[in-house]
């Protein structure tokens, strides 16, 4: 990615950090699983904490801080997570276990199929057990080129899988 594209995202997220820092919950989301969009199945993993702008990256955050996708031959995996906030939907509720969030919005930097320099931007929530209500609200990946190569754009229940708040 370029300079100007980063600072071009960096510079939304800022703005965007600064308007949901304000409710943001403490705690990290666990968990991953499947979905389908068609006939194609999208997994995913991850480990990713609750925290205040990550800028420059490794000063805002717990870790660790991980996102592995996989797709139709493709895969991304995040090396830095800039943004991530935890809030809670109105009517939802994480339990059990009672979490103080229900909802990960995030983005971060990685490499899609082994090059470096691709975004992810996200949101995952966790409505319950057994996790047949979580969602991916929203995914999407851009190569370095800039080039949208995963996209979600719907919310999309699991279909096999589960996203776990946690307080800690």
């Amino acid at each position: 990615m370029s300079k100007l594209g980063r600072s071009a995202l960096l510079g939304t997220l800022l703005l965007l950090g600064a308007f949901l820092c304000m409710a943001n919950a403490p705690g990290r989301m666990t968990g991953g699983g499947s979905i389908f969009l068609g006939s194609m199945r999208i997994t995913h993993g991850f480990e990713l904490h609750c925290g205040p702008l990550d800028f420059p990256p490794g000063t805002g955050f717990g870790e660790p801080n991980n996102l592995e996708v996989n797709w139709a031959g493709n895969h991304f995996h995040m090396d830095d997570l800039i943004f991530g906030v935890c809030n809670t939907d109105d009517g939802q509720s994480p339990n059990p276990p009672a979490a103080g969030f229900t909802t990960f919005d995030g983005a971060g930097f990685g490499s899609y199929n082994g090059v470096p320099g691709a975004r992810v931007s996200f949101r995952f929530t966790d409505y319950g057990e057994p996790g047949t209500s979580d969602l991916i609200v929203r995914l999407t990946v851009v190569a370095a080129d800039g080039t949208i190569v995963l996209d979600v754009p719907t919310p999309t229940a699991l279909t096999f899988g589960n996203h776990q708040a946690h307080k800690n």
